[in-house]
């Protein structure tokens, strides 16, 4: 029954096309509209699409990886050649490249309030009520926009600082943007050349405000997109994050190291700390902190590191 009255008022929006009550002008000016019928169907698609963009992305840092990991090999040799010292062969062993691993997919959430921004809120500034009103009264002639909703249709946005959305293009953007145009010289303001659009999901929580804003043409091309997680905008990381990286493998355990009356676990982890160590071997306070705050040892352990620092 439910189904069936949602159907039904839908029905009834569609049957006559009424821009009036569907016009809202808290900070951009919009067209508040029901999305395709098919839309989880197209969230779908474009989670889809997103999984593979990863999986492109994660094979072209492999094939760099490969190549960094050659020149790191090529030199590697050298280095240990002009120091063979355990501290450098350490300095050496952080240098080597790290193996990019694959992200997990960020889940997508269909949109809270399904819209067509006619007039961005950046064209706004300093616009008077005034003038919005004459916009307003304008755009009573505005076509209903044609919504794309075919699975092919359905494109991802990205951003360096994290944001991804999932949009769907306004297939009558130019009769729609002639209206707008026309509204906006009425209210003696620059015309634009938008493109039209409907955001149907994003990564935050379907969170209208925290979608791509600027979409546009470009974002039709799967190639180029970023991976960079979705909180690096939520939490206003600076900067593009880089994909997820694995831990380096265990620092190699130096000779003078090795030798000592220890367990494999704790010689790992003084083999870790071991450059540090060197070069604070003449500040005696602040090794005993170390070795008894940060590594746990006892004296006896301690005097036996002690004696290795060379």
């Amino acid at each position: 029954m439910k189904l069936l009255m949602e159907n039904w008022r839908r029905y009834l929006k569609e049957a006559q096309w009424e821009p009036s009550d569907r016009i809202r002008t808290k900070g951009a000016i919009m067209l508040e509209l029901e999305p395709p019928p098919n839309v989880d169907e197209l969230i779908s698609v474009g989670q889809q699409k997103h999984a593979g963009t990863l999986e492109s992305a994660t094979e072209a840092a492999t094939v760099q990886h490969g190549a960094e990991m050659e020149a790191y090999e090529a030199e590697k040799g050298q280095w240990e050649e002009e120091n063979p010292s355990d501290e450098a062969k350490y300095a050496n062993w952080k240098r080597q490249p790290r193996q990019p691993m694959q992200p997990s997919p960020e889940e997508f959430t269909k949109i809270e309030k399904f819209h067509v921004t006619l007039v961005p809120i950046s064209q706004l500034k300093g616009v008077g009520d005034d003038q919005k009103q004459i916009i307003v009264e304008k755009l009573q002639s505005i076509p209903e926009p044609v919504l794309g909703n075919v699975v092919e249709g359905v494109f991802l946005a990205t951003r360096e600082d994290g944001r991804k959305t999932l949009y769907i293009k306004v297939d009558n953007s130019d009769a729609i943007n002639s209206v707008v145009n026309s509204a906006l010289e009425a209210a003696g303001l620059p015309t634009q050349d938008k493109y039209m659009h409907m955001s149907i999901a994003n990564v935050h929580g379907g969170k209208g405000g925290s979608s791509v804003g600027d979409i546009n043409k470009d974002d039709e091309d799967d190639e180029g997109k970023v991976i960079a997680p979705g909180w690096a905008h939520t939490e206003r990381t600076k900067g593009p994050q880089k994909m997820d990286l694995p831990p380096l493998p265990a620092a190699p355990i130096p000779d003078a190291v090795a030798n000592l009356q220890l367990d494999d676990d704790k010689k790992r982890e003084v083999a870790e700390m071991w450059p540090n160590l060197v070069r604070m071997k003449d500040n005696e306070r602040a090794l005993t902190g170390i070795f008894r705050g940060k590594l746990k040892l006892d004296q006896t352990q301690i005097d036996a590191v002690m004696g290795a620092l060379p």
